[in-house]
C-alpha cells in the first residue's frame, strides 16, 4: 500500500503526511467490502477521505485520493482568498 501512495503523492506534487490509516470490514466471505479511512496532514490541517471496495489496495487509493481532493480545494479556497485581499489592497 505504501508504493500506490508514493505513486499517487509523486503525480500530485502537493506536501503531505499519512497520519492515520483504518480498514473495516463492512461485510464477511469471499467477496467482503472492506472501508478504508485516510487523515492526512497539511500545514496542521488535517484532511480525511475514505472509500468502501472488495479489493482493500483499490479502496485505500481512492480514500487517499479522496483525501488529497480535500487538500487540493483548501488550497485552491486559501489562494483564491489571498488574490482577493491583494486585489482590495492594491487598489483601496
Amino acid at each position: 500500500m505504501d508504493a500506490v501512495y508514493q505513486a499517487i503523492n509523486r503525480l500530485v506534487q502537493i506536501p503531505n503526511q499519512l497520519i492515520e490509516f483504518s480498514v473495516q470490514s463492512v461485510t464477511g466471505g469471499i467477496d467482503a467490502l472492506g472501508t478504508v479511512t485516510v487523515r492526512l496532514k497539511h500545514q496542521e490541517r488535517i484532511f480525511s477521505g475514505q472509500a468502501s471496495d472488495t479489493d482493500i489496495v483499490v479502496a485505500a487509493a481512492y480514500a487517499h485520493i479522496n483525501a488529497l481532493n480535500r487538500l487540493y480545494r483548501y488550497l485552491q479556497t486559501e489562494k483564491s482568498e489571498f488574490h482577493e485581499i491583494n486585489s482590495a489592497v492594491v487598489s483601496g
